[in-house]
């Protein structure tokens, strides 16, 4: 199709683009100047199901285009990770291909500040879609001169028809987005996530979880502003996005760079960017952060652990760069960024016109603790010999892994007390929870060995270290609770972890000794069950050796 506004003339539809894309679900949209027929839609070797759109109109008031279009989409749900699929608008078009995710590897395409229709730009977009990508990323300026519906859909969305109809694209938008009608049109043709965003950010910025990465998108126009003045969510959605990621990768990207040399560096949202975000990636830990703005390649050093790249060199005219203390490689080049995501190591290169790479970073990290070993039923509370531990921290675990797993070897990370190998119990990037080996004891060393390397950490193996988890339930398994108290001469049973060699059990609530029962969990060596009878309320402590444990609340009805 030479354009989209000459598919409107002959009165067929744009070729369906891809938005979205989870392990389980997928949004296809495209736009015509009419009604449009059923998706087919299938697994690679399967037959299509046919699913019809749903569709929204623009009238041509709200374009600038001839005449009103139609925006049509459609949710392919109930799909299965690392899974190909085929598809088609009936009556148009040959069918195209995409792959859900969840294979654990992955190729990433970036590229920003593209769509001039220049032929640089038609140049990289041949050169991207001959590499196959399963994700797209764009930081912003998607068109020039501004983001109005015809000049979306000839100089994006018509350009690079091929590689969108194969791979989902997630951009943020870019100060030229913004130029017409504030980024409307942005916000109408790109099917970004809005979980847990908020109304009045919908569409402008959002975060989704690709592999074992994390991706949080923000818009550093606008929303930024605002949120500088304390007028707006944006930064405190982000802190919250970031805090409660238990992905290993995390890579934030933005339209505006904190650290670029070039015409741009003094612009005033470079410098928020600098004064407001960046304090926030580095306190979550970010692995990478993607911008353009600049028109141009640049890497920095390591910045407090983050690498900044700036990708500005999609099509539009290539601006010089400066000299900048943090940059550590600076190009003037057109080119995309070509990411290699594995589990434990991600490897980005810039590639040129002539689709060879030009600068390679590879980003291996080593893991990293945030604080020392604990109980895992109380982190103030020591270890014991065959107790449940745990340490927190950023880069152990590639992904998720429940349930005991030897020294660690299958979760991805192992774990060592003092030489000895410890059963690893749930592991994730940040967490990794273990149970002392039972012959453990005394000051001695913690090791977490991941692919990545090892680090060491001292710690304190007592004989005793009696931690409760909360939590406190009656015969019935229902728990207590103040809005739900126990009647009084209940049975009532809490967990904890670390009797370890201890032998003299008994405890109390508020301060009144009360008579208890401990019996080992069968499932979970290193947890015990405390059973006990309330008369009063107050709280209850557990006492091993002489040694108290953490108070947990018991309400009982008066």
């Amino acid at each position: 199709m030479a354009s989209a506004i000459a598919a409107f003339a002959a009165g067929t539809p744009t070729r369906p683009y891809l938005q979205n894309v989870t392990g389980t679900s997928a949004t296809l949209v495209w736009s015509s100047p009419g009604v449009a027929g059923p998706v087919e839609f299938g697994p690679e070797a399967g037959p299509f199901t046919m699913i019809a759109p749903q569709a929204s109109f623009f009238p041509a008031a709200a374009t600038g285009l001839p005449q009103g279009i139609y925006l049509h989409q459609v949710e392919l749900t109930g799909l299965s990770p690392r899974t190909t699929y085929r598809y088609r608008v009936a009556g148009s078009f040959l069918p195209a291909k995409f792959r859900t995710p969840g294979s654990g590897h992955s190729r990433i395409l970036a590229f920003g500040d593209s769509g001039a229709e220049t032929d640089e730009q038609r140049q990289l977009a041949a050169r991207m879609t001959a590499r196959e990508p399963d994700l797209i990323l764009h930081t912003g300026d998607l068109v020039y001169p501004a983001g109005d519906a015809d000049t979306y859909l000839r100089k994006y969305f018509g350009l690079y028809q091929d590689l969108f109809a194969t791979a989902p694209a997630f951009p943020c938008p870019g100060n030229h987005d913004y130029y017409a009608d504030q980024g409307h049109m942005f916000v109408e043709f790109n099917r970004v996530p809005r979980e847990s965003v908020p109304e009045e950010g919908y569409g402008r910025y959002y975060s989704f979880d690709w592999e074992n990465a994390h991706i949080a998108v923000i818009d550093s126009n606008a929303p930024l502003e605002e949120a500088a003045a304390g007028r707006g969510p944006m930064l405190d959605w982000l802190d919250r996005d970031l805090a409660t990621s238990q992905a290993y990768w995390r890579i934030v990207m933005f339209h505006h760079p904190p650290y670029a040399g070039g015409p741009n560096q003094d612009d005033p949202l470079c410098a928020l960017v600098r004064r407001h975000v960046v304090p926030i990636l580095e306190r979550h830990q970010v692995d990478l952060v993607l911008s353009g703005h600049e028109h141009n390649y640049q890497r920095t050093y390591p910045l407090n652990g983050i690498v900044y790249l700036t990708t500005g060199g999609g099509g539009a005219s290539i601006y010089p760069t400066m000299p900048r203390q943090e940059a550590r490689v600076q190009r003037a080049r057109h080119h995309f960024l070509e990411a290699q995501l594995e589990p434990t190591a991600l490897t980005v290169q810039a590639i040129g016109l002539d689709g060879q790479a030009f600068d390679t970073l590879r980003l291996a990290p080593k893991p990293r603790l945030s604080g020392p070993a604990a109980s895992a039923a109380y982190p103030a509370a020591g270890m014991a010999p065959g107790g449940l531990a745990t340490v927190m921290g950023r880069s152990l675990a590639p992904s998720e892994v429940r349930g005991e797993s030897g020294s660690g070897a299958n979760s991805g990370v192992r774990v060592l007390v003092n030489g000895l190998p410890a059963a690893v119990l749930y592991a994730n990037a940040n967490q990794v929870n273990f149970r002392v080996p039972a012959v453990a004891l005394g000051p001695g060393m913690l090791r977490i060995e991941t692919a990545n390397g090892a680090v060491d950490l001292a710690c304190d193996i007592a004989p005793t270290a009696p931690a409760l988890f909360p939590g406190l339930f009656d015969d019935a398994g229902r728990q207590v609770t103040t809005e739900s108290p126990a009647a009084a001469g209940s049975r009532l049973t809490a967990f904890f972890t670390g009797l370890g060699q201890g032998s003299s059990i008994s405890g109390q609530v508020g301060g009144a000794e009360v008579a208890v029962d401990v019996l080992p969990v069968a499932a979970q060596p290193g947890l015990h069950r405390v059973s006990f009878t309330a008369q009063a309320a107050g709280e209850f402590l557990l006492f091993v050796d002489g040694r108290a444990s953490n108070a947990i609340p018991v309400s009982v009805a008066r």
